[in-house]
């Protein structure tokens, strides 16, 4: 088993947190286990706090004690992206508590939140300004359905935790590396082994240029303008409320112009979090003959026919097909299921032969070849039940890999209520993979087969 490359996919409802080993041998032959973590989040911090300080108990187990300082040692920490369901570990105080005592040897964020890359200062304009959209629509009296999607926009990037987590991440921990797909090879070298290496594919060094483009119509110059419309200083949060007597059109005008200002809001926002998602880190590693494929939220462009276009605003994955294809165009032994199987992150549209993200995963997952271990860190949400994971992705998933699964979903979620659950109980089941169909391990449901689930584990030895 010291020989053996082990994966851990952890419990934390929709989020995610993995642990890596990954033996390494020297020059002298003497075999030394690496161990890495990537990310320690989830979407609902006060309902599902409890996961990830088990997920942080097991982690510490399997972690070694430097005989120097005595303290737990974790070689490397990839932190994907600033969204809760990948960071709120790092900012709730009782598993901030547990990173803190760690020895963390290398910290590696997205090139997105480097203050000094030039390359990225729109995406980081847009992200701010976003923020501020979120701020205004949560505090606007607008359309309930546009207040309802501002929270479940808000519940990403929660103020507090998420700045607990940045001051962790890029101040309490050790100074970060900000890593893109043009980082220097020997700033990423981890492994004294030939042949064992991690290969960044994403975000792509060309932040703007790629998930923005060159289009006139920034988005986060239009929130500027939208925000000097309503009177609101530059860095501040947004007033909403005008004194009666300041107004030159009826309240009920006013109230018709807000909405239609939320609505412009709303699509900030939502172009902030989609932003985020592409410059997620996305890695390979490569492992005596194995291929380990980690995605963080990396999403994937179906429109132009799935292809990447210079100039245009491109997702992450269609970016990582164009300018990585020869890392990308060989069999997979492992992956993690981008963005909790969504409908927007695994490349795969399967009404459309041609559409180029289906040749990515038929590169990726080849139909027969079945060498793919995939899992999927998940919990179907109520916010996003047909979405989050994707019914038709997990049913083609089911088909290619080789650690299939088949769960009763149907009777695990009845109880559920709220949130966006058809009411019907034939719209209901159209949510969910069928028992007799096969689908990917997921965290979720794990569980079904016949005992409490903190984690799911794969192992690897080396490829003949």
């Amino acid at each position: 088993m010291d020989d053996q490359l082990l994966v851990y996919v952890y419990n934390v409802g929709v989020g995610d947190c993995i642990y890596l080993r990954v033996p390494d041998r020297d020059e002298n032959g003497e075999v030394r286990q690496r161990h890495i973590v990537v990310d320690c989040g989830t979407l609902q911090p006060n309902e599902d706090e409890r996961l990830l300080k088990l997920a942080m108990t097991h982690i510490a187990r399997l972690l070694p004690r430097d005989p120097a300082t005595g303290r737990k040692r974790l070689d490397l920490l990839v932190v994907t992206h600033p969204h809760m369901d990948h960071i709120a570990g790092f900012g709730l105080e009782s598993t901030a508590r547990q990173w803190q005592r760690k020895q963390v040897d290398r910290l590696w964020l997205s090139a997105l939140l480097d203050p000094d890359n030039d390359r990225a200062r729109r995406a980081r304009e847009q992200v701010r300004a976003g923020n501020l959209a979120l701020q205004a629509l949560l505090a606007a009296d607008l359309h309930p359905a546009l207040t309802v999607l501002a929270r479940e926009l808000f519940s990403l990037s929660q103020g507090q935790i998420a700045d607990n987590a940045r001051t962790l991440l890029e101040g309490g921990l050790i100074p970060p590396l900000y890593v893109d797909d043009a980082t220097p090879p020997d700033r990423l070298q981890l492994f004294s082994e030939p042949g064992t290496a991690i290969h960044i594919l994403a975000p792509s060094r060309d932040i703007d240029a790629d998930y923005l483009g060159l289009a006139e119509d920034d988005p986060a110059e239009q929130f500027s303008e939208f925000n000097r419309g309503i009177r609101s200083a530059a860095g501040e949060a947004v007033d909403w409320s005008f004194p009666a007597g300041e107004l030159t059109i009826s309240q009920r005008d006013f109230r018709r112009l807000r909405q239609r200002m939320g609505s412009r809001a709303v699509l900030l926002a939502m172009a902030q979090n989609e932003l985020i998602n592409n410059s997620s880190i996305v890695f390979l590693l490569t492992w005596r003959g194995r291929r380990l494929l980690f995605t963080g939220d990396a999403e994937c462009k179906f429109t132009r026919s799935g292809r990447f276009e210079a100039g245009k605003q491109n997702f992450s994955w269609n970016v990582m097909w164009a300018r990585h294809r020869a890392l990308l165009e060989e069999p997979l032994d492992f992956l993690k299921v981008g963005h909790h199987g969504s409908d927007n992150a695994t490349p795969w549209i399967g009404d459309e032969p041609e559409n180029e993200a289906n040749q990515i995963l038929d590169a990726l997952a080849p139909p027969g070849d079945r060498r793919l271990y995939a899992i999927v860190s998940a919990a179907r949400h109520a916010s996003w039940p047909g979405n989050i994971p994707r019914r038709v992705l997990l049913e083609t998933l089911g088909e290619r890999v080789a650690n299939p699964r088949l769960y009763d979903e149907a009777i695990h979620y009845q109880a559920h209520s709220g949130g966006n659950w058809p009411t019907g109980e034939a719209e209901r089941a159209a949510l969910f993979v069928p028992g007799d169909k096969s689908q990917p391990p997921r965290t979720d449901l794990e569980r079904q087969r016949g005992k409490p689930v903190r984690y799911i584990r794969v192992s690897f030895g080396p490829r003949e």
